[in-house]
């Protein structure tokens, strides 16, 4: 470690790697240095008044993802507008390896210089690079307001940096170009608890706000188990399903024809006794009436006298038809059919009366009962039961990704958003 006195405000300043570094930051009044001259020589100061307070401090060191890092820099970089600004922390780790820790709004990224060996392919909305596929966020123009440390570049504030980033959550790639020169990045996110714990010295961190370009989606994290254990409890109820369709009896009950009659005592009928045997089952009762431009209902009640149990309900049908503006349309049905789950063994009847629309003539209908019938729907039901669980997921996630794209001038949900 070295230091010299500022040439602008003779304040000490520090070097911590004086062969490595090209220039560095007065602690006290925020100029630029080059350490590459003769003597040191200024470069330029610092657009804002100098207030500089790392969240980690120069000199430091800590620890990601099993490496350790040294902070040897600090810029505070902003837009064009002055909208929008970021800290950018400069790390250097064993041998001349180096990355950048980015925060903003509590989020943290960790880049790191991509070799020049490693294909990039840049288009109008993608970049590729090492085999991976980026899309477009963002891009424009920032430059550093306040700055600490050193650095292994001449570092100038007046220097502005084109800059574009492409997202792959939770990947990040940057390319970054300025006078000097340009330059490739690609980092990951990392949470706010690693940062914390890779470097125990920091102050305290910034709450974590809004949604990062790279922050990965905690929903979509989540799907791939939950297909998979939709696919096992799916596979499970199928068979079961299978295995209930396979021992069921589908015993018929009766199946009879009636006529409906001009007067209530007429179409009121009473079928049985029936024997039920086999232990708790279904019974499904089916009815058929040719109506036309009418309807048809019945008021049925399936009772066990001994037992003092009985089974009320109505089930009906209808049919209309006709032509309107040249186009036939039609609506309803003219069959019906209702299940009563779980009924026990006994000795039953059936009543059943049917009730016509005003004024109807003469119509014959049928009526049929079966018990222990196989019944598909239930299936139905629980599947669509399962997938409500994948679905609600895959909704949360697409509102994660809208909100994080909701500050980008290339979102692929506009159309979303407009909605």
């Amino acid at each position: 470690m070295a230091s010299f006195d500022c040439p602008l405000c003779r304040g000490l300043v520090p070097v911590w790697e004086p062969d490595f570094s090209e220039s560095a930051v007065c602690p006290s009044c925020g100029a630029s240095i080059d350490l590459e001259s003769e003597k040191p020589r200024a470069i330029s100061k610092p657009p804002k008044p100098f207030t500089a307070k790392p969240l980690l401090p120069i000199g430091s060191q800590g620890t990601l993802r099993g490496k350790t890092w040294a902070v040897r820099g600090f810029i505070q970089a902003s837009d064009q507008t002055g909208g929008y600004s970021w800290e950018e922390y400069y790390l250097r780790g064993e041998g001349d390896s180096t990355s950048w820790l980015v925060q903003e709004n509590g989020h943290w990224a960790h880049l790191r210089p991509l070799p020049r060996s490693a294909r990039k392919d840049s288009g109008k909305e993608t970049a590729t690079a090492e085999g991976k596929s980026f899309r477009i966020f963002d891009l424009g123009k920032a430059r550093a307001v306040r700055a600490a440390g050193e650095f292994d570049w001449r570092f100038d504030y007046s220097e502005w940096t084109n800059e574009t980033e492409y997202i792959d959550p939770p990947l990040v790639l940057s390319h970054e170009s300025d006078s000097s020169g340009s330059e490739w990045l690609q980092g990951e996110y990392v949470d706010r608890e690693e940062v914390r714990r890779g470097f125990p010295s920091a102050s305290a961190l910034p709450p974590v706000m809004g949604i990062a370009p790279s922050q990965p989606s905690p929903w979509r994290a989540a799907l791939p188990a939950l297909w998979g254990w939709t696919g096992i409890f799916s596979a499970v109820i199928v068979a079961i399903q299978i295995l209930t369709h396979a021992t069921s009896r589908d015993e018929w009950i009766f199946a009879e024809r009636f006529t409906f009659a001009s007067t209530p005592e007429e179409n009121t009928h009473t079928l049985g006794p029936f024997e039920f045997r086999g232990g708790l089952s279904n019974v499904r009762l089916d009815f058929e009436a040719p109506v036309d431009n009418s309807w048809l209902a019945l008021d049925v009640s399936l009772f066990d006298e001994a037992a003092g149990k009985e089974y009320a309900f109505d089930m009906g049908v209808e049919y209309y038809s006709g032509y309107e503006g040249g186009e036939y349309w039609s609506e309803g049905g003219r069959n019906a059919h209702t299940f009563l789950p779980s009924i026990p063994d006994g000795t039953y009847k059936i009543s059943a009366t049917a009730v016509g629309e005003p004024g109807m003539v003469s119509r014959s209908y049928s009526v049929s009962l079966r018990r222990d019938v196989p019944d598909w729907t239930n299936l139905l039901w629980a599947l669509g039961a399962l997938l409500l669980g994948p679905v609600f997921v895959h909704w949360r996630d697409h509102a994660f990704e809208v909100a994080r794209w909701s500050d980008s001038d290339f979102s692929p949900y506009d159309d979303d958003d407009e909605e």
